[in-house]
């Protein structure tokens, strides 16, 4: 039961009123085993929102996370300030999609929007001559409904960045297409990847998409495309897939990445939709692997993360309270995280793997562009946060950075308060 007297400086959060905006003091309150947020807003009162699972999983991922602040709006001091530790940029290409999906966090298809590729060329920065180089991801909506989207690959690569195909996969299975973004540069895609069983497809897309993925999946290997799966998650309807798809993605070799989103009440998804924490979904990779993978294991990557990074400032290194990474390697059909082939204990008890660790670490010091071997499986937990329950200066330490119009934001402040049409955070 939650204390005032035990609460600690992490307890402590500022949060907006989802209703007026307005900043408000916030107290995170532990009931059992989870985390709520507690605020008084002047206008609208007392508000108590879920905030986390698991307090002690959020209470360790506070302490093992570095601590930047990115300002949001104006690009150019944004860009001066993030350049040294942003690892993704996203553009909204479109917010057009060939899908009504229920689950969708960007609400596509609401309004129109559309930036000209002249538009684009404005709000896309030039990379840094040295030095380390975000990845740009191409959003939405559905990126393969604009027709120019080889010209956008080409801009994405004259401004010095690694361009990266967010796509539900329902244009990939045109092999024209696929061969004009190649030849434009396009290396790595994004695939939206609910699960393997038909009726998670319909819960989610309202389509049974599953065979369709499959086929996409073939293409574009065929074609020499990198893959990177995209799996939102929600609680009792596909977490029983989180293992099936990890090892779907370890044995084929052109999936170098998995990201696990648990659901978020944002966009199309209403505040009191049921909510699924990372913390679940840590647990659930943990069951359906039958304990390959742990949630120790998870916890235990993001330590060393934050002690490498503290050596050499990669930007890949940086942790952060709300995403969870870990990888994995293969052994005889089992998956065995690369924490427990660290240290000599590890390095004796499988020395080969330890052998193919340590030949690999070169590779996966610039994994975010896809040079490593597929002997590695890049994975992560990241949960966006709800506009209910959103944790200001945390959600400003971001990695992942949306560019517009009207400037540069990160990616959960964009999604909760700059795409809606706002309220936005008064006193930023």
């Amino acid at each position: 039961m939650y204390n005032a007297q035990t609460m600690s400086d992490h307890d402590r959060v500022r949060s907006a009123c989802p209703l007026c905006g307005a900043m408000l003091e916030t107290e995170l309150v532990e009931r059992e085993r989870a985390l709520l947020m507690k605020r008084v807003c002047p206008e609208h009162g007392e508000q108590l929102a879920p905030f986390r699972a698991d307090a002690a999983i959020h209470r360790r991922s506070v302490a093992d996370s570095c601590d930047e602040r990115l300002p949001a709006g104006d690009l150019r001091p944004f860009w001066n300030r993030a350049r040294r530790f942003v690892t993704t940029l996203a553009l909204d290409v479109t917010n057009r999609c060939n899908l009504k999906c229920p689950v969708c966090f960007a609400d596509a298809n609401a309004a129109v929007l559309e930036p000209s590729l002249d538009e684009l060329e404005r709000i896309i920065p030039d990379a840094p001559a040295r030095g380390f180089r975000p990845n740009l991801a191409l959003v939405g909506g559905e990126s393969t409904l604009r027709p120019d989207l080889p010209e956008i690959v080409r801009l994405v690569r004259r401004k010095g960045y690694e361009p990266r195909l967010n796509s539900n996969g329902l244009a990939l299975v045109d092999p024209a297409l696929l061969e004009r973004l190649r030849e434009a540069g396009l290396r790595w895609v994004i695939l939206q990847m609910d699960g393997l069983d038909p009726q998670i497809s319909l819960a989610f897309r309202g389509r049974d998409l599953t065979e369709h993925k499959r086929t996409v999946l073939e293409l574009l290997g065929e074609r020499g495309f990198l893959v990177h799966f995209a799996v939102m998650v929600v609680k009792g309807v596909n977490d029983s897939q989180l293992g099936a798809l990890l090892s779907l993605a370890m044995r084929t070799r052109h999936v170098l990445r998995v990201s696990f989103y648990p659901q978020s009440a944002v966009g199309r998804l209403p505040a009191a939709a049921a909510r699924t924490d990372a913390a679940d979904v840590l647990e659930a990779i943990e069951r359906t692997t039958d304990g390959q993978v742990t949630v120790a294991d998870v916890l235990e990557f993001r330590r060393l993360s934050k002690l490498a990074f503290k050596l050499t400032k990669h930007p890949l290194l940086r942790t952060r309270p709300c995403i969870f990474p870990f990888v994995l390697m293969q052994k005889r059909g089992r998956l065995v995280p690369i924490t427990r082939l660290v240290g000599l204990r590890g390095a004796l008890r499988e020395p080969m793997a330890a052998l193919r660790l340590l030949a690999g670490l070169p590779g996966l010091a610039g994994f975010d562009r896809g040079n490593y071997s597929s002997d590695f499986l890049i994975c992560n937990v990241e949960k966006f946060y709800d506009t209910d329950a959103f944790d200001l200066d945390a959600a400003l330490n971001c990695h992942h950075v949306v560019l517009e119009g009207r400037g540069a934001f990160p990616f959960c402040y964009y999604n909760s308060f700059v795409r809606s049409g706002g309220p936005w955070p008064k006193g930023m």
